[in-house]
């Protein structure tokens, strides 16, 4: 059942079980991480957490906060290594915790890594296409808008200045009628990969007309 788990989702199961500590992966972990993950005992337990990118090692806290609060499902990315080519790819960790059906108490917490480049890429590739103006691959009005109007109530004090230019395209409507929408829509496209090329890459350049 694991090998057809991790062969349609790339993804293992572990079991974390509290008493006496154990951790125990289901799956292949080599092909996954480049390395045979045993199962660990004692405090070697957290040894676990080598393997997590350092800046995604705040992971351990949020997974024991994760037992002392009512939240029925932990989910979060982290980066976790290669062991073959000592890169980070990016995995979704989720799990829940399993309770002593007489005490109450955590038993174990019981999860499930599954590789997240590709959704990651796919997100990101969304909430660029929900941001950016299809034609021009600029800020479309929308989010041109939201990123102004935030600017301007970060603003503290008398240190912080934006300057905001709106341009306009003269007689453009001439191209379009005369030369065509094809036409048209290549001058759009050239004045927004001119005003990219002018202007910082903290500057927000944005497309306010239709």
């Amino acid at each position: 059942r694991y090998a057809i788990l991790d062969s349609m989702e790339k993804a293992v199961v572990f079991e974390f079980q509290f008493e006496p500590k154990r951790f125990r992966v289901y799956g292949d972990t080599l092909e996954m991480f480049g390395k045979e993950i045993e199962t660990l005992r004692g405090e070697e337990v957290y040894d676990v957490y080598q393997y997590v990118h350092e800046d995604d090692r705040s992971i351990r806290g949020r997974i024991h906060r994760f037992y002392d609060d009512e939240t029925k499902q932990f989910l979060s990315e982290i980066r976790i290594k290669n062991f073959i080519d000592d890169t980070y790819g990016w995995f979704r960790v989720s799990g829940i915790l399993v309770k002593d059906v007489h005490s109450g108490q955590n038993v174990k917490f019981i999860g499930k890594i599954e590789s997240a480049d590709q959704k990651i890429a796919e997100e990101k590739d969304l909430v660029q296409r929900a941001e950016n103006d299809l034609l021009t691959g600029i800020l479309n009005k929308k989010t041109m808008e939201e990123k102004v109007t935030k600017c301007l109530k970060e603003i503290q004090g008398g240190d912080t200045h934006y300057i905001f230019f709106m341009v306009d395209l003269d007689n453009f409507k001439n191209v379009n009628d005369k030369l065509g929408h094809i036409y048209g829509d290549n001058a759009i496209v050239d004045t927004a990969n001119k005003l990219t090329e002018i202007f910082s890459n903290n500057a927000y350049v944005g497309r306010l007309g239709g």
